[in-house]
């Protein structure tokens, strides 16, 4: 509810949008999510890759596979925001694997993976204690 009162008193506030369709997605509100998203077309003409992110994994979850690869074609990992990059390599990574593109589906995971070790969080921790 904060992030739709947030977009009501500012309609052109992109990070509202962003964060409202991040729940949805996760608490598996897809038919708001797709009203969500059709609300930031009509806002905005062209979304953020942020936003274009969560039309990707959306289009995914629905098992439009095909959509899903003309949207994830578009977009740069580097231009996706760090909260999302992740999920963005991994949904690239999968998506692949779905068609059967085995080989662009590794190259993906790893591209995953290197931004994962690169990560802050990452860089923080001390592996040994854990092996």
């Amino acid at each position: 509810e904060d992030y739709k009162r947030a977009i009501v008193l500012q309609p052109k506030f992109v990070q509202a949008y962003e964060s409202l369709c991040y729940l949805l997605e996760r608490t598996n509100r897809l038919d708001t999510l797709a009203d969500t998203l059709a609300t930031v077309k009509k806002t905005f003409g062209t979304p953020s890759s942020d936003l274009q992110f969560f039309e990707a994994l959306l289009r995914y979850r629905q098992e439009d596979y095909v959509s899903c690869e003309k949207l994830i074609s578009t977009l740069e990992p580097d231009k996706i925001s760090g909260n999302h990059r992740l999920s963005f390599l991994q949904l690239r990574g999968k998506l692949f694997h779905q068609m059967k593109q085995y080989n662009s589906a590794f190259k993906a995971f790893r591209q995953m993976n290197k931004a994962s070790k690169s990560r802050s969080e990452f860089l923080k921790v001390d592996s040994i204690n854990y092996f």
